[in-house]
């Protein structure tokens, strides 16, 4: 079987090669065979991750500090400051951005190239923004650009980097990340219509403060700038505050490595580099499982010459490590903000010591007719017997939250049952290949209260949890969406999931996206007269502008005003064998929207609208009140326009009993309010509610645990079984 470890860096002055190097862009192709990207130029192209293994350039321990005063670069007048030489034709700079400290967490840092010096010149950076207080709060890179003089800028969201990168090829220019410096992500390309720069162009690093709200300056550090040598440095505007740039190279630098790992022992890697008047410096690791709050430490070892080495330590199977080098190297204190005495944090996984291959073995359990196979999404197909396992042994959101910006892949299962109090905020699964197995937790399982809870990210499972999110306590304006995909991620699963007294919606999906799969959830009482700014909302699911191959299969949408679901302008959806009941308005197309709609019914309407509304769309089979039409403006396919391959539709006459005892988060255990739900569905009662209180309000569930016993191997299997548990009464 192919084993799919990965690792990525966080903080520090870290990088991966072998010892005294770091990828560099000079001679020849500098630096990662880049994919072409289809769309329009200047738009969003899909993110594509390239590897490349090139010789390394020796270890600098060059640093450059800058500081930089000014209100922002942007967004129609620059304040900073600059770095650069002057550049004509291609070029391919790149450097690592080691840190960045401010106080609004608004300031910027990065590899920027502009027209001319002038504040309102066009430009395009790539940039990060401060770290936070932990490894979890790292920034994500970003890229900016001003596509024509005077104008705003526009800014788009790119991965977790330190290192960043913008290469020009003749009318193309290209915008990078990277962790390590050697693994490039490319996040943006421009064609000539898109970003347009004159053939001379000036190209170094930028920085700038928030005088507005900050102490008025910020410190950046910067190393191993690559394929341009800025000589020049200036104040971009007028800032309030003179901005200035210190070189160093004369302090030791540790850099931490890619460790060696075996299923109960990691063997910890660093480089480190000692310039010329330096004997020695003593080093050592910090490390502790991801989870866990304390760090650890190994024993030291005495680094006399510019070398790598290594240290080991016990480690439990299937588990996710973070580590760092450490050295004792002190700075003076003007020079502090280099501190390259700890390395960057590496995360690496143990493997299983008995791996089997069951890569065509599938996620679905249970008695329903729908499983997470069944979509247009591809479920955790990253989920192997060496994916490491994440146990959430507290309710505790906090920690929860953790795991969720871990950036491994994980699978994560509770030895805790019980109540996760959100706070009123929103939390977010931010790096991708993350699959929650709430089916994992004992009776009477996990509940997520009082807030919203994301999946933005690529590549995720979410099974068997409950998301009820309410007024919480909050003024007018508060809107909190349950459990929602991000506007353009891909592959993602919810299954098995209740969400209800959300807002805005309970169970959405963002757009532009592709390939998302909603099976067996129940989505419910949404808020009608509550907190949202707009008013009276009551909403079951929006699935979001251009949103593709979204698949709802299963689903009992219940005692929402409308939404049930929404169908936006460009979205491919296929609306399978689900229960709308109880609303004024259910399901509504756009003018371009594409459906395939079968096997659904549509009960206890309202108002008395058609049930499907708009757009385009395949109906078969469908059943509904008797006084309520069917359809109404609807273009009909005379098939459908599309369908998942695996989809096997069962009969609307089958499709209320199968629902209703399918449905939720955990049928054969459901809580109060899932069992109230499915039962007022069954009666045909329950009203549309302003509150949670006016139905008892939130649970606080029994807080138990139990040990659970994970598995060295048939990983899938083992979670079929988990939820077997949860979905099949008797």
């Amino acid at each position: 079987m192919v084993r799919r470890r990965r690792f990525l860096q966080t903080f520090g002055l870290g990088c991966t090669a072998t010892l005294a190097g770091c990828s560099t862009f000079s001679d020849g192709d500098p630096g990662p065979e880049n994919t072409t990207t289809d769309g329009d130029p200047g738009g969003e192209p899909p993110r594509t991750t390239t590897e490349t293994t090139t010789e390394p350039e020796p270890y600098t321990t060059e640093l450059i500090r800058m500081t930089a005063g000014g209100d922002d670069l942007g967004p129609e007048n620059d304040q900073g400051h600059f770095l650069y030489s002057e550049v004509s034709g291609d070029f391919d700079v790149a450097v690592h951005a080691v840190a960045l400290e401010g106080t609004t967490g608004w300031e910027k840092a990065g590899v920027m190239v502009r027209e001319s010096l002038d504040a309102t010149a066009r430009h395009v950076m790539a940039r990060r923004n401060q770290d936070g207080e932990t490894v979890y709060d790292a920034s994500p890179s970003s890229v900016q650009w001003r596509a024509a003089s005077g104008e705003n800028t526009t800014a788009r969201l790119g991965p977790m980097a330190e290192w960043l990168r913008v290469k020009r090829s003749g009318d193309t220019i290209e915008v990078f990340g990277s962790m390590t410096g050697e693994n490039w992500e490319r996040f943006y390309e421009f064609g000539a219509d898109g970003l347009s720069l004159s053939e001379d162009v000036y190209v170094g690093l930028a920085a700038t403060g928030m005088e507005e709200y900050g102490p008025g300056t910020v410190t950046a550090t910067f190393k191993d700038v690559s394929g341009v040598e800025p000589t020049e440095n200036v104040d971009l505007g007028e800032p309030d505050h003179e901005g200035s740039v210190e070189r160093r190279s004369d302090i030791p630098v540790i850099a931490t490595a890619e460790a060696e790992t075996a299923p109960e022992q990691m063997a910890f890697r660093a480089n480190c580099y000692l310039p010329d008047g330096v004997e020695s410096t003593e080093c050592h690791f910090e490390y502790r499982e991801t989870s866990a709050d304390e760090w650890e430490t190994t024993d030291s070892v005495t680094v006399s010459e510019s070398r790598s080495f290594s240290v080991s330590a016990p480690a439990e199977t299937r588990r996710i490590y973070q580590y760092r080098a450490v050295s004792d190297v002190s700075v003076d204190e003007e020079f502090a903000a280099f501190d390259p005495s700890a390395g960057a944090t590496v995360f690496r996984s143990t493997p299983s010591p008995d791996p089997a291959d069951e890569s065509d073995a599938g996620l679905s359990a249970g008695i329903s007719e729908f499983g997470p196979d069944d979509g247009f999404a591809d479920p955790a197909p990253w989920l192997d017997d060496d994916t490491p396992i994440i146990t959430i042994t507290e309710p505790d959101m906090e920690r929860l939250d953790r795991v969720f910006k871990t950036p491994h892949e994980r699978l994560v299962v509770f030895e805790t049952s019980g109540t996760i109090d959100m706070k009123a905020e929103q939390w977010s699964i931010r790096d991708d290949k993350c699959y929650i197995a709430g089916q994992t937790a004992p009776s009477p399982g996990v509940t997520f209260i009082r807030g919203s809870f994301q999946v933005a990210a690529d590549d995720c499972v979410v099974q068997h949890i409950r998301v009820r999110a309410g007024i919480a306590d909050q003024e007018q304006g508060y809107a909190p969406t349950g459990l929602h995909t991000q506007d353009r991620s891909e592959n993602n699963v919810i299954d098995h999931c209740t969400v209800t007294w959300a807002i805005d919606e309970n169970l959405t999906v963002g757009g532009p996206s592709a390939n998302t799969t909603l099976t067996n959830n129940i989505a419910a009482e949404g808020l009608a007269n509550a907190t949202h700014p707009k008013g009276v909302h009551s909403y079951g699911s929006l699935i979001k502008d251009g949103a593709k191959n979204v698949a709802m299969f299963g689903n009992v949408w219940a005692h929402n005003i409308g939404r049930n679901p929404r169908l936006k302008t460009g979205t491919e959806s296929v609306v399978v064998n689900n229960v709308m009941y109880h609303f004024d308005e259910a399901t509504k197309l756009d003018d371009d929207t594409i459906a395939s709609i079968v096997g659904n019914a549509y009960l206890r309407v309202d108002v008395g609208d058609a049930n499907v509304e708009g757009g385009n769309a395949y109906l078969e089979d469908n059943i509904t009140d008797p006084e309520t039409p069917m359809t109404s403006g609807v273009t009909e396919y005379a098939g459908p326009p599309l369908m998942p391959v695996s989809a096997a539709p069962i009969s609307s006459g089958e499709v209320i009993e199968h629902n209703l005892a399918n449905a939720g988060a955990r049928p054969a255990d459901r809580d109060d309010h899932d069992a109230r739900i499915i039962e007022q569905v069954r009666e045909r009662t329950g009203e549309i509610i302003d509150s949670e209180t006016e139905v008892g309000g939130y649970d606080e569930l029994a807080v138990t645990t139990r040990e659970l016993s994970l598995p060295d191997s048939e990983t899938k299997a083992w979670l079929r079984e988990r939820s077997a548990e949860v979905e099949q009464s008797g």
